[in-house]
């Protein structure tokens, strides 16, 4: 039972992030963002590797080269967001 309902919310939320198709449409980005960020909130479900796909502080979607930065350095993988300069570091395996 629960894992349907995880199905069902991870193609929900696929199907939100698939709608996000240009750089220049900033607004609907971040609302995509958001609707995408209050599904998994409400239902408790984790975004996993879908959350390195945004900003967490502007909620802004990463372009790479248009709006945001991607360094690898020391086996780790430094994102900065060039809307608000806040910076995102993930391990790599």
């Amino acid at each position: 039972m629960r894992k349907k309902f995880n199905e069902k919310i991870l193609v929900q939320i696929n199907d939100e992030l698939n709608k996000i198709t240009s750089f220049n449409e900033i607004k609907k980005n971040k609302k995509i963002i958001n609707k995408v960020i209050e599904i998994s909130k409400r239902t408790n479900f984790s975004l996993s590797e879908k959350r390195k796909l945004f900003c967490k502080k502007c909620k802004n979607y990463f372009f790479p080269g248009k709006n945001c930065y991607i360094r690898v350095k020391n086996r780790n993988k430094i994102i900065k967001c060039l809307n608000c300069s806040y910076i995102s570091r993930y391990k790599l395996k």
